[in-house]
């Protein structure tokens, strides 16, 4: 199939990762190996030097860290997750199995390369790849090549609060104003400033913090709803009073706390409920433990909240350095899946604006916006360019 404009669409994330095209003039998501929306930004490299690439590598960490409980001891990790934050420096991944380390351009090639391998019916030789507002010219620079190692070969940045914008359509339905796009991503919080004057778009200001994200939640689960749960119930002072190990059963536990978060989202109440055996380890009687904790929103509430309020904070410094005043932003753009918590979107009416816009998927709006975007672009093989 031979393609006049570039059509594809990619959203690098921190902890899971996107592509689209457009079909007969409409985004379509191209499904994983796994028929899902989003492929985990997880990288592992076997014993034979095989690389495997999302769910499968995410399947072996998590094995792996359940395998770590049966000694407490540390084991020399070939998974590796969240190598977006370092984009850009000479941080280095080592991996024992290829007895080699890897940068984080070379490790986010590995996904680009997983996604590309989702199309099956033509060769992609353009695409526009999205990146944080933040983004400087290293990590900019980082990005395309990481997309040049995966084998494209026109390749486009495209900044995430316009992707998003694109695919809210905000940019043809607000001629003339002022709005905001929230991203509260897996590990990362992005606020854009967007103004768009004759429907043309332009970030006005950015703010966020590279370290603030879904996962804070997911520790303060694990920190103060599951461990202080096994304490009461199980005896393990010799884990707790010891930081090697208490950093093993928070990273076994996790997972848990990660989908009492999803769930959260969408219903009033949840059960953490771990199986016999899921826990292969025995406390200081000889007990193997199990986790069976109801939380409800007040309890969830308790734990995101900080978190979510220091986004906002971040968000009000924005608008006022900027001196615009709530009422005139049209629309509060939400991106990524841990703004679905109706806890978040509440203060955020509360404290930013009433005008909070849920018309679009906020998990695929950034892949969405840059296919949208892709479209507009002829295939050529030009000097890279960032919009």
């Amino acid at each position: 199939m031979s393609r006049s404009n570039a059509d594809y669409g990619i959203y690098l994330g921190l902890t899971g990762s996107q592509i689209a095209r457009m079909v007969n003039g409409l985004p379509v998501i191209i499904k994983s190996d796994t028929i899902k929306d989003t492929l985990p930004s997880c990288v592992h490299f076997t014993r034979k030097q095989d690389v495997l690439v999302g769910d499968s590598a995410v399947s072996v960490m998590k094995n792996d860290n359940i395998r770590a409980l049966k000694s407490f001891e540390k084991y020399k990790s070939n998974t590796f997750i969240e190598f977006k934050q370092t984009m850009g420096t000479t941080t280095r991944y080592f991996s024992s199995n290829m007895n080699k380390g890897y940068s984080s351009e070379e490790l986010s090639a590995e996904v680009l390369k997983k996604l590309k391998s989702f199309v099956l019916d033509e060769n992609i030789a353009s695409v526009v790849v999205t990146v944080p507002a933040k983004f400087i010219n290293p990590q900019n620079e980082a990005t395309m090549r990481a997309a040049k190692m995966a084998g494209f070969k026109q390749v486009h940045l495209l900044q995430e609060p316009v992707a998003a914008a694109t695919a809210y359509g905000l940019s043809s339905k607000i001629k003339d104003g002022y709005f905001l796009v929230f991203d509260f991503g897996g590990g990362t919080f992005d606020a854009a400033l967007l103004k768009s004057e004759e429907g043309i778009l332009s970030i006005r200001d950015t703010d966020g913090d590279n370290w603030l994200g879904g996962k804070n939640i997911d520790e303060a689960i694990v920190d103060e709803i599951i461990i202080p749960y096994l304490r009461e119930n199980y005896q393990l002072k010799s884990i707790l009073e010891d930081q090697e190990k208490l950093e093993i059963l928070r990273g076994a536990v996790k997972p848990y706390a990660e989908e009492a978060k999803i769930q959260m989202s969408f219903k009033d109440s949840h059960n953490i409920l771990s199986n016999l055996g899921d826990l292969p380890f025995e406390d200081d009687n000889g007990e193997e433990p199990e986790i069976d904790i109801a939380i409800n929103q007040k309890d969830i509430e308790q734990v995101s909240k900080p978190f979510y309020q220091k986004a906002i904070d971040i968000t009000k410094n924005l608008l006022d350095r900027s001196n615009i005043r709530r009422e005139r932003i049209s629309d509060v753009v939400l991106v990524s899946g841990p703004t679905y918590s109706p806890i978040l979107r509440k203060m955020l009416k509360e404290q930013i604006s009433e005008s909070v816009n849920t018309s679009v998927d906020p998990i695929t709006a950034v892949v969405i916006g840059a296919a949208i975007f892709a479209s507009t672009l002829a295939v050529s093989y030009p000097k890279e360019t960032l919009v």
